[in-house]
């Protein structure tokens, strides 16, 4: 009803928590420079009044002021800088209107199809890197407050929706491959929220749903090629979810997509040796193995325990001279092995692994502002990867 309503020639939304920048009207206004942008995109800056470990939320700078289609911005974006959140944009309000694009009613995570259609039928956008929007990140809100089973139902109801969109659009090469991690990640992500909710039965219903459709759309597209790194670990994960129902009643997925255990066992173990084979090609690239080098592991969580964990289960003891290296520095020692602050990490240093994939850039900005040169430097994760090692750890290993 507001977008039909709305008789500005570009529109914003504004949650009833959040504040905008006084001169938003007027960034909006030179950003569009008198062209016919279809969307404006603009940073937001974070309002913390709980404890939470929420970022900004940016894109990234080399889309800045550049002028390029949605589909660009969307399949260069994602999932790296890609967000889903309305309140990031001005949207020309004719473009919304003759595309059809409006808000499902009623529901959560309304957002996810919108911005979606958004960036898949937009002409022409372009992005400032100004911060425009407060948004202020509180308990008890969508995102904040509990799973409830009304979130968990909506969540499954939007990635169908979105993964349905996907199917019935006429896609290109890129879109194909694009549509691949987005299903991946959307994957991934609802059946870490639908595992967080209490009731059992009910958990069990929603996801073997999420799951129906993801098999429909994935067995009919992603299996006909090759399958990423990223398509194999989500394809993993959701078999170990099938394997979570009873697999005897009628009907049963394993049933329906494979003809049978036999079948479903013979392609499980296909895809589980391929995992680990790709996972140690890339392991084997790192100079772990490599005496007399010194190598810095930047990031001392999660990640990098995951990191060592894979190495030393598929490849083998590590052989350099190893050490960590760290923000903000809370401790000397960890994994046996010394722990220094990027600041004090740059003389005599070989090569220096950067172990996160959400904060991998900002690492690499803290090495280079020391002087550490690109090529000492080995990032991980490349552009649109969804999964990172700890999935994939958690995939191989338990």
């Amino acid at each position: 009803m507001g977008i039909d309503n709305a008789l500005g020639e570009y529109l914003v939304f504004v949650d009833s928590d959040d504040y905008v920048s006084p001169d938003m009207c007027q960034k909006i206004k030179e950003g569009i420079n008198g062209e016919k942008l279809d969307v404006l995109y603009y940073n937001a800056s974070m309002q913390y009044d709980i404890p939470t470990s929420e970022k900004n939320m940016t894109h990234s700078v080399e889309f800045d002021y550049l002028r390029m289609s949605g589909k660009e911005y969307l399949y260069n974006s994602f999932p790296e800088s890609y967000s889903s959140s309305v309140y990031l944009a001005a949207y020309r309000t004719c473009f919304l209107k003759k595309r059809k694009i409006y808000f499902p009613e009623e529901v959560c995570f309304e957002d996810n199809l919108f911005s979606l259609k958004v960036a898949l039928e937009a002409r022409c956008i372009s992005c400032i890197p100004d911060n425009l929007y407060i948004r202020r990140c509180r308990a008890n809100s969508i995102m904040t407050g509990e799973v409830s089973e009304k979130k968990c139902i909506d969540m499954v109801v939007a990635q169908h929706s979105m993964w349905n969109y996907l199917k019935e659009k006429e896609i290109d090469k890129d879109c194909i491959e694009f549509a691949n991690r987005f299903i991946s990640a959307g994957m991934l992500f609802t059946v870490g929220y639908l595992s967080k909710a209490v009731n059992e039965m009910f958990k069990k219903i929603q996801t073997e749903k999420l799951i129906h459709n993801f098999l429909e759309m994935w067995m009919s597209t992603v299996l006909k090629g090759m399958m990423t790194v990223d398509q194999l670990a989500t394809f993993l994960i959701v078999l170990r979810e099938i394997e979570k129902w009873d697999v005897r009643k009628q009907n049963s997925a394993i049933d329906k997509f494979w003809s049978g255990k036999k079948q479903y066992l013979k392609m499980k173990m296909k895809f589980e040796d391929r995992l680990k084979s790709e996972t140690i090609n890339r392991l084997k690239g790192l100079p772990f193995h490599r005496k007399n080098r010194r190598v810095g592991v930047y990031g001392i969580g999660r990640h990098t325990q995951a990191l060592l964990n894979l190495y030393h289960r598929l490849v083998g003891r590590i052989q350099c001279e190893l050490f960590f290296i760290v923000t903000k520095k809370t401790c000397e020692n960890v994994f046996e092995c010394p722990v220094l602050s990027f600041t004090e990490c740059g003389g005599g240093v070989d090569e220096i692994i950067v172990s996160s994939k959400l904060y991998q850039q900002e690492m690499k900005e803290n090495l280079m502002k020391v002087g550490i040169e690109k090529s000492k430097m080995i990032l991980l994760y490349q552009q649109g990867d969804v999964c990172d090692l700890v999935t994939i750890e958690e995939v191989l290993l338990f």
